[in-house]
């Protein structure tokens, strides 16, 4: 990403932290007032601050992805896989659960603290295109280096084909899709999508490379 891209969106973060602050804390102190209008107005407020703010938590973090990638290492997939599939599942207060097989028993190489979060979004982003009641399922295929997660709306026909991750840009989920995929591109993986014929996602692949043991020195 060329630098002046970088500094414009770190200006950009100094520049809407502090008025965001001001105004979550007073929104903070409004709603708390006995009036219940009042409340419901500040209430409203409130969460479209908040959500600004964590968008602008989103944009900083995926410019320093993008200029200095952290080093990734060995991260257990059953574990932060578990842990996404329940953050995902979230994002529709549980309407939509999200169903895993047989977890493959294997490390595979990623940013540790980050593959979980970069994990909910892709799946969340399925979870949102879902209908109300429709489970999402969640596959493995296991090569000799890879593995492949794959996300799909099991009452859509199952895609047989991978495309480029379109849905990179989607709304109302701000930066966190290509957080995501900038996290998973960083351990060497690659994300695909495919759309159903009315537009909406259909399934996320997520294809990760197996984290093998140092040789001895």
């Amino acid at each position: 990403m060329p630098t002046r891209v970088v500094s414009l969106i770190d200006l950009l973060v100094h520049e809407l932290r502090t008025p965001l602050t001001v105004a979550i804390g007073s929104l903070r102190q409004v709603g708390a007032l006995p009036d219940p209008v009042q409340q419901a107005a500040a209430a409203r407020a409130l969460r479209s601050c908040e959500r600004l703010e964590g968008l602008t938590a989103q944009m900083r973090e995926w410019t320093r992805l993008e200029e200095s990638p952290p080093d990734a290492g060995p991260v257990s997939l059953a574990g932060v896989l578990t842990e996404a599939a329940t953050s995902a599942s979230a994002m529709r207060a549980g309407e939509v659960p999200v169903v895993a097989g047989s977890v493959p028993d294997v490390m595979v190489r990623a940013v540790p603290h980050l593959l979980p979060g970069a994990l909910a979004s892709l799946l969340g982003a399925v979870v949102r295109a879902a209908d109300h009641g429709e489970a999402i399922a969640i596959e493995f295929a296991l090569a000799a280096d890879t593995v492949t997660v794959v996300a799909w709306r099991p009452g859509v026909a199952r895609p047989d084909h991978a495309e480029t991750f379109e849905a990179e840009w989607l709304g109302g989920l701000g930066f966190s899709m290509p957080l995501a995929r900038a996290v998973i591109a960083g351990g060497g993986g690659t994300v695909a999508s495919t759309q159903s014929a009315d537009g909406r996602l259909q399934a996320v692949s997520v294809r990760l490379a197996v984290a093998r043991p140092s040789p001895p020195r």
